[in-house]
């Protein structure tokens, strides 16, 4: 059984707001969705104060880490007028950050996208599933270039599944009323893992949920009383103070599974350093069979993790154990 992830369940997501018009409603023929996008805000980096660019990705989480259908949308805004600019020209550079010693960023996309109405969807998938599809093959060095349809639409082929994790989008938009404009930011797309356990006659789930990156080595120990997983984190002062770090976990916990344990309450652990409980949040009220734990540090939290994790940094990964009391 899957837990359904509704609006309660996205306590205090930073930097996140829900993408709400409807030119945000899924093609069918195209890619599927699972109802939630995130959307980051980021102003120019320019003099214009009045241009803001809203990027928005769906699906937020991955169930399995990995899918092949997905939906980017960008729309550049004028905050003055709270108006869409018209006639806009993107130019699109995204990239997968790989925050491994090993590993090497992957670029996913360069290309010069025309709207008519300045609100740009990119259907992305791997196969060619109609005639309109636009391809890019793998370590292409041209730059597409591509009109949108009536609706500032493209549907477009890659050879790469979204994974969860970190994207960096670069993007410069020309419009009709200003010079070029330029916007950097950072897209997360998140995951879940689920856990199921014998419990009695019964099957019951226990649900990790990262807003921030993959979830690696989820585990129960219900000898140890604990809960395990880790996530991959840049240890990186610097991303942390433009605003591009936002770290959300959460575990959803059966509360016949704390009952059986005589749970009285919790403490929780990132790379053995024990957090002070105003670090996470304990919600029993949203559902009223589970309990949810939130970690949602704030930024000067971060900065002490980045620069007090030795070994860690090395690593390149967070992990969390939640203790029962």
């Amino acid at each position: 059984m899957k837990h359904p992830l509704t609006p309660n369940r996205i306590l205090v997501l930073v930097a996140a707001l829900m993408f709400m018009t409807n030119s945000c409603i899924c093609n069918p023929n195209n890619a599927d969705g699972d109802g939630l996008t995130q959307a980051n805000m980021v102003a120019s980096q320019d003099n214009n104060k009045k241009a803001t660019l809203f990027v928005g990705i769906s699906p937020l989480l991955l169930d399995n880490g990995i899918v092949d259908d997905f939906i980017i949308r960008f729309e550049l805004y004028n905050i003055a007028t709270q108006s869409r600019y018209p006639n806009a020209t993107y130019d699109i550079s995204i990239v997968k950050n790989e925050y491994a010693p090993n590993k090497k960023d992957r670029s996913i996309l360069d290309g010069t996208f025309i709207t008519r109405n300045g609100f740009l969807t990119l259907y992305i998938n791997n196969s060619e599933k109609n005639e309109q599809s636009v391809s890019q093959k793998e370590g292409s060095t041209f730059q597409l270039i591509c009109h949108t349809d009536k609706n500032d639409r493209v549907n477009l082929k890659l050879p790469f599944q979204l994974q969860s994790g970190q994207y960096h989008i670069r993007s410069i938009v020309t419009t009709t009323r200003d010079p070029s404009l330029s916007f950097d930011l950072i897209l997360q797309v998140g995951a879940i893992n689920n856990k199921t356990l014998t419990f009695g006659r019964h099957m019951i789930n226990v649900t990790a949920i990262s807003y921030y990156d993959k979830i690696v080595d989820f585990s129960i120990d219900i000898a140890k009383r604990t809960f395990m997983w880790g996530v991959p984190f840049e240890y990186n002062s610097t991303r942390i103070d433009d605003g591009k770090v936002s770290v959300h976990e959460e575990v959803i916990i059966p509360n016949v599974l704390l009952k059986s344990m005589n749970a009285s309450g919790f403490n929780m652990t990132m790379n053995n350093r024990h957090f002070d409980e105003s670090l996470f949040i304990v919600d029993p009220f949203t559902n009223e069979n589970e309990t949810i734990i939130h970690y949602v540090p704030k930024d000067n939290s971060l900065f002490e993790i980045s620069n007090n994790n030795g070994t860690e940094r090395d690593n390149w990964l967070m992990k969390f154990v939640i203790f029962v009391k």
